[in-house]
C-alpha cells in the first residue's frame, strides 16, 4: 500500500493526456523508488496525399512522491472513472493498492472513510509501447514565451484534412499540418503555414549544445504544451533518438512531455522564403492600434462575423467540419491619408484614415487571412509592407522589435492582384 497527496494525484490525472470527448481514455498508475508516475498518451492521425495515414503519438508522464512499502504497484485503470473517485474524496491524503479475486484486479482507492475498488486493465502493451524516457539537458525555454509563440502562430497551421501538394515538392506535405519549431545558431523561431499564409516568431535562447536543424510537430502536441506547461516557468527542451528515430522531450520539474517528429522529410527553409521576399517590398503602412482595430472591425463586417451571429457559429462548427467556407476577398486601395477597402464577395467598402502619402497602390487579399494575421500580432503598433511588382507576400510586423516581441505575418496576395498607378 502507498499514500499518496489527494490532490497532487487529482491534478496529475487531469493534466493527463486524452482524446478529447473519449471516456475509455486510460492512464497508467506505477510506483518505483517512493515515486509514483502517472502515464498517458495520444496520437494523431495524419491523411497523406494518397490516403495512406500516419500516426503520431505523444507520450506524458506526470511524477508524484508517495510513501508506503509497496513499490511494485502498477494498474491501467479508466481516467474517467478514476477521476470522478479522487474528485469525491475530500481527505488531504489516500492510500492505492491492488486487490484481485477469482476474476479481475481492482486498484483499491481509499481514505479514513471509504474505500473504492476501480477495475484495471492488463498493462502491457501500454508499457510496450509507452517511450519513457527522460533529460537533464538542453535548451531552456521560459514556458510563457513559449506558449505565447505558439498562440501568436498556430492559426496559420494548415487547418485542411488533407493536403495535397505537386510531385515536384521534395517535403513532408503533413509539415504543412505541423507546427514548425527551427533552430539556427543562438536563434529559435516557431512557424505556421498552409502555403498561402505564414506566421512566425522568433527569439533569442541560449543554445549551449548548439541544437541546429528544423522539424515539426503536430497541432495536438503543440495544443498538450500548452495545457500541461502554462503554469510553468521554464521548460529543458531536447531532441533524442530512441528506437533509431528522433523524438523532442519537453521537461519541467516533475513533467515529462514526448512528441514524435513530423520529419519524414525535410522541413522546408521558411526562414530563407521570408528572406527573399523580403528583399521585394517596398511600400509601408504604418498603422496605430486605433488604426488597426478599425481595419479589422471592417474585416468582421466583411466576413459576417459580428457578436450576434456568434453563437450561431458554434452550432455550425459540425458542419464546417466537413465543408468549407467560401473565401471572402478584399480589395486594399492605399492612397493620400486614406486605406480603401472593398469586399469583392459583398460588395461592401469602407475607408479607413491611415498616414500615407506615396503612390496610389492595389492589393487583393483574402480577408479572413488578413484579419487573422492583425488579431495575432503581438503588438499594438504595427507595419504593413507591400511587394512592388513581384508576387510575393505581403508582410505584417511590429513596429519597433523587442526581446518579448519579434512576430511576423505573410499573406500571398492573389496573383496579378496588385498595381500602382
Amino acid at each position: 500500500m502507498i499514500k499518496v497527496n489527494n490532490k497532487q494525484l487529482l491534478n496529475a490525472i487531469k493534466k493527463s493526456l486524452t482524446l478529447k470527448y473519449r471516456k475509455d481514455s486510460k492512464v497508467l498508475l506505477k510506483t518505483s523508488n517512493n515515486i509514483l508516475k502517472v502515464y498517458s498518451n495520444n496520437v494523431e492521425v495524419y491523411d497523406s496525399k494518397d490516403s495512406q495515414e500516419n500516426f503520431y503519438h505523444n507520450y506524458l508522464s506526470i511524477s508524484i512522491n508517495v510513501s508506503g512499502n509497496d513499490n511494485e504497484l502498477i494498474a491501467l485503470v479508466n481516467k474517467h472513472n478514476l477521476l470522478k473517485i479522487l474528485e469525491s474524496i475530500k481527505s488531504d491524503k489516500v492510500s492505492l493498492s491492488i486487490q484481485n479475486d477469482d476474476m479481475n484486479n481492482y486498484l483499491s482507492i481509499s481514505d479514513s472513510e471509504a474505500t473504492y475498488l476501480l477495475e484495471t486493465y492488463n498493462p502491457e502493451s501500454f508499457i510496450e509501447d509507452f517511450i519513457d524516457t527522460d533529460i537533464n539537458n538542453g535548451i531552456k525555454f521560459n514556458s510563457q514565451s513559449l506558449i505565447k509563440a505558439i498562440d501568436n502562430i498556430v492559426y496559420a497551421v494548415n487547418k485542411d484534412k488533407v493536403v495535397y501538394i505537386i510531385d515536384k515538392v521534395k517535403f513532408n506535405h503533413n509539415i504543412l499540418k505541423s507546427v514548425g519549431f527551427i533552430f539556427e545558431n543562438n536563434s529559435f523561431s516557431i512557424v505556421g503555414t498552409d502555403n498561402y499564409r505564414l506566421a512566425v516568431c522568433h527569439f533569442k535562447i541560449s543554445n549551449s549544445l548548439n541544437i541546429n536543424g528544423r522539424f515539426g510537430i503536430t497541432k495536438t502536441a503543440v495544443s498538450s504544451l500548452k495545457w500541461i506547461f502554462y503554469n510553468r516557468n521554464s521548460i529543458l527542451f531536447n531532441i533524442i533518438e530512441k528506437d533509431n528515430h528522433k523524438i523532442a522531450v519537453f521537461k519541467s520539474n516533475n513533467i515529462v512531455f514526448v512528441t514524435e517528429i513530423v520529419r519524414e522529410g525535410a522541413c522546408p527553409d521558411f526562414l530563407s522564403i521570408v528572406n527573399e521576399d523580403r528583399k521585394h517590398l517596398d511600400i509601408e503602412l504604418k498603422l496605430s492600434k486605433k488604426e488597426k482595430e478599425n481595419i479589422i472591425d471592417t474585416l468582421k463586417t466583411f466576413l459576417g462575423k459580428t457578436e450576434e451571429n456568434n453563437e450561431e457559429e458554434k452550432k455550425k462548427d459540425l458542419i464546417k467540419l466537413f465543408s468549407k467556407p467560401k473565401p471572402v476577398f478584399v480589395k486594399l486601395t492605399l492612397c493620400t491619408d486614406k486605406l480603401n477597402l472593398l469586399s469583392l464577395s459583398g460588395g461592401k467598402k469602407e475607408d479607413v484614415k491611415v498616414k500615407y502619402n506615396g503612390h496610389k497602390y492595389t492589393v487583393t487579399l483574402d480577408a479572413l487571412f488578413l484579419l487573422e494575421a492583425l488579431e495575432h500580432m503581438c503588438s499594438d503598433n504595427i507595419v504593413l509592407k507591400f511587394p512592388l511588382k513581384v508576387l510575393c507576400g505581403v508582410f505584417i510586423e511590429p513596429i519597433g522589435f523587442t526581446d518579448n516581441c519579434n512576430c511576423l505575418s505573410l499573406v500571398m496576395p492573389l496573383a496579378d492582384s496588385y498595381y500602382t498607378l
